[in-house]
């Protein structure tokens, strides 16, 4: 019978996409605990390019990602770490964020650092599990199957290899989660006008 064909392939494609997230974290947190020298990014630049990217899926959840950036703030940041911060922190506010909401995602910066934040609307996390949410393979009670427990494990590595921090807090609004990077600002970095 073809639809039990098409639902078994759609299944593999579905655990191989699976699989494939799960090698390009790990190999991310194997790059994380390595001595890789730190590059200049544009900050700014790389967080629209993700926006862009992972809209298709925000549209598909019925989800609206907002940004708000200046038009550019260089910071320091492991080879190839940015993208995979930034693909880590959209796949989960995506993950998470309710139909008919929105996530916002901002980047920003001062004289030192440049820091990126995610809210989403989603189900939010206790103090307790903020604190455990970090650590490799931890899953919060009562999430979708399919995940690795790897993706904010992954973004904290990254963010500490780049000389930055991860703090997981509750937002203004009390709804959803929060979740800053913050990440040294490159020599000559500082944020122009905002977009």
């Amino acid at each position: 019978d073809w639809e039990l064909l098409r639902a078994d392939a759609e299944a593999i494609s579905s655990e191989v996409e699976r699989l494939t997230h799960l090698v390009d974290g790990l190999l991310a947190l194997a790059r994380s605990e390595s001595s890789l020298s730190l590059e200049s990014v544009d900050v700014a630049a790389v967080t629209a390019q993700a926006v862009e990217r992972w809209q298709p899926l925000a549209e598909e959840s019925g989800v609206d990602v907002l940004l708000t950036c200046p038009a550019t703030a260089q910071a320091r940041v492991v080879r190839g770490g940015l993208e995979q911060i930034l693909d880590n922190l959209l796949d989960n506010a995506i993950g998470v964020a309710p139909p008919n909401t929105k996530i916002a995602l901002s980047v920003s910066s001062d004289s030192e650092h440049v820091t990126i934040r995610v809210q989403d609307s989603g189900p939010g996390m206790t103090d307790l599990e903020q604190e455990r949410a970090t650590r490799r393979f931890w899953r919060a009670p009562g999430a979708e199957p399919g995940g690795s427990g790897l993706g904010l494990a992954i973004v904290a590595e990254l963010a500490a290899a780049s000389g930055g921090s991860v703090k997981l807090s509750d937002p203004p609004d009390h709804t959803g989660l929060e979740v800053t990077v913050t990440l040294v600002l490159a020599p000559g970095g500082v944020a122009t006008s905002s977009r």
